[in-house]
């Protein structure tokens, strides 16, 4: 029940409604530095629920922040640079996982997430 509610959860973020499906893999842009930020790719392999529980990525999506029908990329934002939306955000969205040389799973916090993706209808 907790991953269908995540899956909604990150599902329900944005603004364009459709069904997308992801054709590839999802990665999220961690960025760092204050005045000047800096913002790389990591890929997001799991995501962790609150009991620690790894789940695959969702594969389809009712909303995304974005679609680019040229390029067939989504994007769904998950930091809106407001203190308030950013926190309750935080405490509603599972964990984003990266999977490490060593085969295991390291937590990382993207400011948004982007995948190659079809749109449905």
């Amino acid at each position: 029940m907790r991953k269908v509610l995540m899956i909604c959860l990150i599902a329900s973020m944005g603004i364009a409604n459709a069904d997308y499906i992801i054709d590839g893999n999802m990665e999220g842009y961690v960025c760092s530095g204050l005045v000047i930020k800096s913002c790389g790719p990591v890929s997001i392999d799991a995501v962790r629920d609150g009991d620690g529980g790894l789940f695959n990525v969702s594969t389809r999506y009712n909303n995304v922040s974005s679609y680019d029908e040229g390029s067939g990329r989504c994007t769904i934002i998950i930091k809106t640079g407001s203190a308030t939306q950013d926190t309750i955000r935080a405490l509603q969205l599972p964990d984003f996982m990266t999977k490490t040389d060593s085969g295991d799973y390291r937590k990382v916090d993207p400011e948004y997430l982007t995948f190659r993706c079809r749109r449905l209808n």
